[in-house]
């Protein structure tokens, strides 16, 4: 997920110049490799495990209060709590970086400062669930929603915390000019990684496939354009890539063409295989870092204009947008049809990221305005 890699990315930063530790939630065993790509960086790694019935709890709790998102309910525990305290007090830290809202609660009557990496709105993320949303969905959303937009403007006027947003249109939603804007970033794969994609057969959906957005999407594509693009590509196959697939998206795979991978070794590779990524965001917020990754892989994009965002790619140059069912499908079968094009639009789309979302340029930024 965009939140995670962006962690991992200030993380990379901060530890050539500092000492850090790291607090997260997570599992010893599953979580191995990613715990041995931190601590290879210096870092220490403190675990804690994310257990059910601390979540349950927390919820409990949360849901007749006026304050507390169901957010940052689900990421209750006395133990996270108990061992934050103590490497506060045994490292005594300049500075604490949080990933997003959802572990503030532990930190707002903190004395020290907080760099608090928002992402993006969760307040907007949730107004924009709420049209596709049925009754009983709706009705959580909304107060969710009221929770999340309150909570958000709370925090970001507390005088010890330097909140950050990838986009100006999660900081305008927010409504506090405090809040600085930095864009995410992407590793660009080698330029000889793209190949030649003219017989290529295949596109590609990536993103955490239990996040809501995510299969809302797919779903969208496969109901209103899968079986229209398929009907002038026999053989083509839609690969549904990313973590924790839900039992909307694993059902999926029972229609033809249609292949659900669950977690991959390296998205980068499945990206550089696929003639079209698409990214047909019918909700959701702040900056698609799923576009950012496949246009860092010359790997054409057709997203939507709510998926395209705050991107500022240019249609028909460096990505295709298309809305309605009948362009979308028009914008993947011109691509599939004229692999000219789609290797001149995915040629672009890595330019465009290599010149406005570099990692190095952004986190230099990112320590010159937190003086670290």
């Amino acid at each position: 997920m965009g939140y995670q890699v962006l962690a991992f990315k200030r993380l990379q930063c901060l530890s050539k110049t500092h000492k850090v530790a790291v607090l997260c939630f997570g599992s010893p065993s599953a979580d191995a490799s990613d715990i041995d790509a931190i601590a290879g960086l210096g870092a220490s790694v403190h675990i804690v495990p994310s257990l059910w019935l601390w979540s349950l709890v927390g919820v409990v709790l949360a849901f007749p209060a006026y304050k507390t998102p169901l957010q940052c309910a689900l990421y209750f525990s006395p133990l996270f709590k108990a061992k934050l305290q103590k490497i506060i007090k045994s490292a005594r830290p300049d500075y604490i970086y949080c990933s997003t809202i959802r572990l503030m609660p532990y930190l707002a009557r903190h004395k020290g400062e907080v760099i608090l990496e928002m992402v993006d709105s969760m307040g907007l993320n949730f107004s924009r669930r709420l049209s596709n949303a049925g009754f009983f969905r709706k009705f959580i959303y909304w107060i969710e929603y009221l929770k999340v937009s309150r909570y958000e403007r709370m925090l970001v006027e507390l005088d010890h915390v330097k909140p950050f947003v990838v986009s100006e249109l999660d900081r305008d939603f927010i409504g506090e000019q405090k809040v600085l804007v930095l864009p995410l970033g992407v590793d660009v794969a080698a330029k000889s990684g793209g190949g030649d994609r003219r017989h290529r057969k295949s596109i590609i959906f990536s993103g955490n496939m239990s996040y809501e957005p995510n299969v809302q999407a797919v779903l969208w594509f496969v109901e209103n354009c899968w079986s229209d693009i398929r009907k002038s590509n026999s053989k083509l196959e839609f690969f549904i890539c990313g973590a924790n697939p839900s039992k909307k998206i694993t059902d999926l795979a029972s229609i033809p063409g249609i292949v659900v991978t669950g977690r991959v070794e390296s998205i980068q590779n499945e990206l550089i295989e696929r003639a079209a990524a698409i990214a047909p965001m019918q909700s959701g917020s702040g900056m698609q870092f799923k576009i950012l990754e496949a246009m860092s892989a010359s790997t054409p994009v057709v997203a939507t204009t709510l998926g395209r965002g705050v991107i500022k790619a240019s249609d028909g140059v460096d990505i295709f947008i298309a809305d309605s069912p009948e362009d979308f499908v028009d914008a993947v079968c011109t691509l599939l049809l004229d692999p000219e094009l789609a290797r001149s639009v995915g040629e672009a789309g890595c330019r465009y990221v290599e010149i406005n979302h570099s990692w190095d340029a952004i986190n230099t930024r990112f320590k010159e305005i937190n003086n670290l």
